[in-house]
């Protein structure tokens, strides 16, 4: 089916006539509402901020933060900042432009940025733009050709629990 310019333009032409009358009509229907809705406005409650119930999002270190320590979680993290310190949390994804210098571990631990250290995972990805420097523990280990990866990888059946406990420090 070729172009035909004029059945197009005549078919925008009809469009906007179309959507024209629409706006016609919509303008007399609401006129009369506006002043009896005003009239009758009442403010709106108040409503307290929603708050997921644990482990319903990620934990998210920005882009500018920076952490010199330890980082221990239940839940999900996403870095995309700079971690100096080991990283543990259930799921541990290392975006684009984040870097952990210190130890990864997680039950599915996912590199698009990068981390010199090594990573201990049941899960582990390394994405187009991953940089790992180090071994990696895992029981299924994902590549992508475009990642960057120089250590050892070394097929476990459970890493986790090869990997350096993570204890706080009480002051």
């Amino acid at each position: 089916m070729g172009y035909d310019g004029e059945t197009s333009v005549n078919g925008v032409a009809n469009a906007r006539k179309a959507a024209s009358e629409s706006m016609g009509f919509l303008k007399v229907a609401t006129a009369g509402l506006a002043k009896s809705k005003a009239e009758t406005m009442e403010p709106l409650p108040v409503v307290a901020p929603v708050r997921l119930p644990r482990g319903q999002g990620p934990t998210v270190i920005s882009l500018n933060v920076e952490i010199a320590g330890m980082i221990n979680s239940p839940d999900e993290l996403h870095i995309y900042g700079n971690i100096d310190g080991n990283v543990r949390a259930s799921s541990v994804t290392v975006c684009e432009g984040g870097t952990i210098n210190g130890d990864v571990m997680g039950e599915v631990v996912t590199v698009n940025g990068t981390v010199n250290g090594r990573v201990y995972g049941k899960k582990v990805h390394l994405l187009g733009s991953a940089v790992v420097n180090g071994d990696i523990f895992h029981s299924g280990l994902g590549i992508d050709p475009l990642a960057s990866f120089e250590g050892a990888s070394r097929r476990v059946p459970d890493p986790l629990a090869d990997a350096p406990a993570i204890l706080a420090k009480k002051g």
